[in-house]
């Protein structure tokens, strides 16, 4: 959606009572064009207002007040409308404010207006989810041996580009039934080169899943921040980074309370490929790494 603003229409979730909440939202307002519950009008109710305000926006931002905030009730059935319609939600606030059921959303605590504007911007652009694609999810499949050793003989090319290693595994994982969009922007080095939509993803790594191209290889501490950064702007709950050169002692598993990076060499990932489906591979290699 265009607007006069900017690029992004934001639905925005906060308290009255709240302070901080107000002025985040009129940095908001600076920028995009912000609508709430209440600024939805000729609805007859709170209930058809909010639909209408969630229906019309691209991103959803939820300003959580403290616990004690009598507001916070609404504020949590306006986070899961957000949640539920399939708009891409960030949750601003503190860590202790933030309910068990939110724990896998994309959340961020209160910053300046220039970083929390552009972490919209980031978690707006995002790719879409499966339910706003005019294409349906393919059933799982274990990939043909043919088509692994394929990509494994692509892979292996002295002269491989990093722009030719994402086709390799975009057709690699639509081969193994995903879903899948390849980033269309080159510049930004913390949007993630593709992402995958798979039902047997969803409860053990989250979908969409962000995946990122590791096509000079690197050790895991070198690439580890720049890592992070780019799970962050993606909004995904588990970040996939295949590495083209040896991951050393296996692949490696990072974790804090609310994400996960999933770093694998493509060779391990490959053979883990040669014996079962994709989901199945993934978790696999999840375990080896948690050993």
């Amino acid at each position: 959606m265009n607007n006069t603003k900017g690029q992004f229409k934001v639905f925005v979730s906060y308290s009255y009572a709240d302070a901080d909440a107000i002025r985040v939202r009129d940095w908001l307002r600076n920028t995009f064009d912000v609508s709430s519950a209440e600024s939805a009008t000729g609805a007859t109710t709170r209930h058809d207002a909010l639909l209408r305000a969630i229906s019309a926006a691209d991103v959803a931002v939820i300003l959580m007040p403290a616990p004690e905030d009598p507001a916070s009730r609404n504020v949590l059935v306006e986070a899961g409308a957000a949640i539920g319609a399939g708009l891409p939600t960030m949750v601003v606030g503190e860590d202790s404010s933030i309910p068990a059921d939110l724990a896998d959303v994309t959340f961020t605590s209160w910053d300046t207006p220039e970083r929390l504007i552009e972490k919209v911007q980031r978690l707006a652009a995002r790719p879409l989810a499966p339910s706003e694609q005019t294409y349906p999810l393919a059933s799982s499949s274990k990939i043909p041996t043919s088509t692994v050793q394929t990509a494994r003989q692509q892979l292996s090319h002295a002269g491989l580009q990093g722009a030719d290693a994402i086709r390799v595994f975009d057709d690699l994982f639509k081969a193994a039934g995903a879903t899948t969009r390849v980033s269309t922007t080159s510049s930004d080095v913390t949007v993630p080169d593709l992402a995958i939509w798979h039902d047997e993803l969803t409860a053990t790594l989250g979908t969409p899943l962000p995946v990122e191209i590791l096509a000079r290889g690197g050790s895991w501490p070198a690439v580890r921040p720049r890592l992070e950064r780019t799970l962050a702007a993606s909004g995904g709950r588990t970040l996939l980074a295949i590495s083209l050169g040896d991951v050393r002692d296996g692949p490696r598993l990072w974790s804090d309370s609310r994400h996960r990076i999933l770093f694998v060499s493509a060779a391990d990932l490959l053979e883990a490929l040669m014996e079962v489906a994709l989901p199945a591979a993934l978790a696999m290699l999840v375990e080896r790494a948690t050993a």
